[in-house]
């Protein structure tokens, strides 16, 4: 039980195999006009968008080696692998990736998220070459916060998309965001989703400015002051 017959394992390889032919054209068009690592990236099996990607990739090779990339929401893992490839281009810092892979099913949504999805991640990290790059944490975003003490060079918000677990990953990790450190968000030009309202909220305080936008990606920077946290952490370890 459990075991493909002939049949079964045939069908299967020639749908890889048609997966494979379609995507090649592109595989190969990347190739020969992106970097080796960028094109990597694009040639992901992802859900996520090209230019998505590319602002990903970006945004790693960007960040400053002051603190850590943080991402809270992994899911299939294409966007861990374009930050850690694009990181390894830049100051290579380190990518903690933040998912529990608790079975989820939003209300918007017909599709159920859970441990199902690690076999994805998993896959898309080794494809990717960057297992050593991202370090995985299967631990609920504000659950991790309580054990983090470090600074943050970039924070990318990708998991709760509704206002309170958007809300609650930004006030859990936020302060932890150094000056000038960015934090980008996924889905925030769906006013109905929670990013929206938690930009806003953010800009209202002061000590963020809108720094870019990539397609549904909004990306903030920390301008003023620094956090009660990440001014602990530096303390702690200049002692």
């Amino acid at each position: 039980m459990g075991t493909q017959t002939a049949s079964e394992a045939f069908f299967d390889y020639a749908k890889r195999f048609d997966v494979w032919r379609r995507r090649f054209p592109y595989r190969l068009w990347y190739r020969v006009r992106y970097p080796r690592d960028l094109a990597r990236v694009l040639c992901l099996n992802a859900p996520r968008g090209k230019d998505e990607l590319i602002a990903l990739y970006e945004l790693g090779r960007s960040a400053s080696a002051e603190g850590s990339i943080v991402e809270i929401g992994s899911f299939h893992g294409s966007s861990a692998a374009a930050l850690a490839l694009g990181s390894r281009k830049g100051n290579h810092p380190r990518i903690y990736s933040i998912d529990p892979y608790e079975p989820f099913a939003p209300p918007d949504s017909r599709r159920t998220y859970g441990p199902h999805d690690r076999v994805f991640l998993l896959r898309t990290i080794l494809s990717a070459g960057v297992a050593e790059d991202v370090w995985l944490i299967n631990l609920p975003s504000v659950a991790a916060s309580r054990a983090w003490s470090g600074p943050i060079s970039l924070l990318w918000i990708d998991g709760d998309h509704s206002y309170e677990g958007a809300k609650a990953d930004f006030d859990a990790w936020s302060p932890f965001v150094i000056p000038g450190g960015l934090v980008a968000f996924d889905d925030t030009t769906d006013k109905n989703l929670g990013p929206w309202r938690v930009i806003d909220e953010a800009l209202q305080t002061g000590q963020f400015e809108r720094h870019a936008a990539h397609g549904k990606i909004a990306v903030l920077r920390r301008q003023i002051g620094t956090s009660q946290h990440v001014a602990s952490a530096a303390q702690m370890q200049a002692t």
